[in-house]
């Protein structure tokens, strides 16, 4: 018996060490068109790779890698803000009420299939998104999707869950506040709160410079007893006028014992990518495959319905593109593909002899 520390001197010793796989890479293979914007739910999309000579192709290790956006319907930077923690949205018309769809990638196609010499192997002809359900469900342990799936594909049943990952302040779950200040240079200002959680301030308070939407205005325990505790800023009316989530019981009368606190927040997330593995049964063949002529051809859903499908909202505000020149409004949302590559993995193996 060799012993384990007898390095391979040759890539003949090597087959029983890795499966007789040598110089395994990943090949980027572009769509035939353009896809990027408004051109994605244009027709078919097509992605096309010939191998020669001792180069084999891996299905099992391959996989689709797809990068979006999110914007306004007319094209301009998005501001997307988490929820309160009572649930009440930061910005009712961009705000807290979206999250891309589960399973995103699923949900863009209407059918799809796979050809090897001009012959179709494997096909999906359509619904596609419950397809690709049923497979992942049926292979992968509730932790598996739970892990990496919901990383790559996002997989996480939780719209919340879903919705922290684009969210400005989404990400970070930590209660420890970067600021605890009062929003005005003179520690003496005062604020009153209405039983309709109308905050009035006094006139050096200065909300629409210092104040913003999701802070906490924090009443201190000298306040009367049950009043006391934070108040989510929901919206800011001027420099003195501001609404606060949830109501206090009895109108909070003019105290200089209160304070600002922002929580600490990530980066808003408005590019995001995602990395597939279509169910096509092409896909989950153990075996490599020789020299030859693939190519994976998809339908994606038409352009009244593929931003619904990529995007979940509580809000019937979705950007459509019925034609390519359509444009969204600034008070939309919209899902804009920036590119979409299939990467195939290939290894150098035998070559096939064929005997007539």
């Amino acid at each position: 018996m060799k012993s384990i520390f007898d390095l391979p001197q040759s890539v003949g010793e090597l087959p029983s060490l890795n499966q007789g796989m040598s110089k395994l890479t990943y090949e980027q293979i572009p769509p035939l068109k353009s896809i990027q914007g408004t051109s994605f739910p244009g027709g078919r999309i097509e992605h096309r790779f010939e191998l020669s000579g001792n180069r084999w192709w891996i299905p099992s290790r391959s996989y689709l890698r797809l990068r979006a956006e999110l914007t306004n319907g007319d094209g301009s930077r998005i501001n997307l803000q988490q929820t309160t923690a009572d649930g009440r949205p930061f910005d009712s018309v961009r705000g807290g009420d979206k999250a891309p769809n589960m399973g995103v990638m699923g949900n863009l196609f209407q059918s799809m299939e796979f050809k090897i010499a001009q012959k179709v192997v494997s096909r999906i002809s359509d619904r596609v998104a419950q397809v690709d359900a049923l497979y992942n469900r049926l292979n992968y342990s509730k932790a598996q999707l739970d892990g990496w799936a919901s990383s790559t594909n996002w997989w996480q049943p939780s719209f919340e869950e879903r919705q922290q990952l684009i969210c400005l302040g989404g990400s970070v779950n930590d209660p420890v506040p970067d600021a605890v200040i009062k929003p005005s240079a003179d520690q003496a200002s005062t604020v009153a709160i209405s039983t309709l959680g109308v905050v009035t301030g006094a006139v050096n308070a200065n909300f629409t410079d210092t104040l913003r939407v999701g802070d906490k205005i924090r009443l201190g325990t000298n306040v009367a007893g049950a009043d006391a505790g934070d108040y989510a800023v929901t919206e800011i009316a001027d420099d003195t006028t501001a609404e606060v989530f949830p109501y206090p019981i009895a109108n909070i009368a003019a105290t200089a014992l209160w304070q600002r606190v922002r929580q600490k927040q990530s980066p808003q997330r408005t590019a995001i990518e995602f990395i597939w593995k279509p169910p096509l049964g092409i896909f989950s063949c153990p075996y490599a495959l020789p020299a030859g002529r693939y190519e994976l051809s998809m339908i994606p859903q038409n352009s009244a319905e593929y931003m619904k499908k990529a995007i979940e909202s509580l809000a019937l505000d979705i950007a459509q593109r019925s034609q390519l020149d359509d444009a969204g409004t600034a008070s939309q949302i919209q899902f804009n593909v920036v590119d979409l590559n299939l990467y195939v993995a290939t290894a150098e193996g035998p070559k096939l002899l064929w005997v007539c």
